[in-house]
């Protein structure tokens, strides 16, 4: 990623129209130059733009399942060497039955969500889960991002027994998921990397 960076002279962070409902409905972000060009590819084909100190994803070509994250941006961290990790809400009642539809929501992990969804239906907080990106486009030009879950966490912590610890504290797999809970242990156990240097 070090070397496929294209810096831009203008860049114009702009919020998307909130009345454009998807299902994921974390990508609040939107880029543009005012060159026609540039922002076709900032739109359709650019992977990731970096403002100031903070890398933000286009979810356009992001899949989970079948299931689109819809367009837009979300801000992103690096995750290690080879990955990236996103945070993204489910809209409560049309999350639950689109992604059930879909097939996203089943056994242990999908009644986590869903118990997650029901029991803080009111907070945005409670419908936060994290999501990883660590591998290219398919032969369709879609990327695949998987849910956060405990056997990812048990691969990051590996060499860290105690954050593992820390993790497996919180008895209830579904508040286990939350990027609230998630998060501060991989800043502790120093899994992200900083960000390098504007638009990919």
């Amino acid at each position: 990623m070090e070397d496929k960076w294209i810096p831009l002279d203008t860049l114009i962070n702009e919020e998307p129209n909130t009345k454009i409902l998807s299902l994921w409905n974390g990508n609040r972000y939107m880029f543009t130059t005012g060159n026609k060009k540039t922002d076709k590819i900032l739109k359709k084909k650019a992977f990731v733009v970096k403002r100031n100190d903070t890398l933000f994803v286009n979810c356009r070509n992001l899949i989970l399942s079948d299931e689109r994250f819809g367009n837009g941006y979300t801000p992103t961290k690096r995750l290690g060497k080879h990955s990236m990790l996103f945070v993204n809400q489910l809209n409560s009642s049309q999350a639950i039955g689109k992604a059930a539809i879909a097939g996203l929501l089943f056994g242990a992990v999908g009644g986590a969500v869903v118990g997650a969804i029901e029991d803080g239906a009111n907070s945005q907080a409670f419908r936060q889960v994290c999501f990883i990106i660590s591998s290219g486009e398919n032969r369709n030009g879609d990327i695949n991002a998987r849910m956060l879950n405990d056997e990812m966490m048990d691969m990051m912590m590996a060499d860290h027994e105690d954050l593992k610890n820390e993790f497996y504290s919180e008895k209830s797999r579904r508040k286990r998921l939350l990027a609230s809970y998630v998060i501060p242990i991989l800043e502790k156990a120093g899994l992200f990397t900083l960000n390098s240097s504007n638009t990919q």
